[in-house]
């Protein structure tokens, strides 16, 4: 009797006498499918999975844009300091003028 009936809208009359499983008739209590079936709760599911995705990927590449400016700060550091220095116009010995 209960195979013949379709899961979403099951009714259980227990102001009958024997308490029957039947299909919706009368306005009684209605027990509808489980949640995660529901359209609502696919849809909140799939908005929640694709902010996280999205949200990872913004700091992913926050990150990276960081490591980029500290790779490009060293990198004109050290381009700053090999310019600095000079060499000695008799010998050819290279010094760092800052530290004489």
């Amino acid at each position: 009797m209960i195979s013949n009936i379709s899961l979403d809208k099951i009714v259980i009359d227990c102001g009958s006498v024997d308490c029957s499983v039947k299909q919706w008739q009368d306005p009684v209590t209605v027990i509808q499918g489980p949640f995660w079936n529901q359209w609502w709760f696919i849809v909140i599911v799939a908005l929640v999975t694709l902010a996280t995705i999205v949200a990872i990927a913004i700091v992913r590449y926050r990150r990276h844009e960081r490591l980029e400016d500290e790779r490009r700060r060293e990198l004109d550091a050290q381009v700053a300091m090999t310019k600095e220095r000079k060499s000695c116009h008799m010998c050819g010995a290279v010094y760092d003028p800052q530290v004489q």
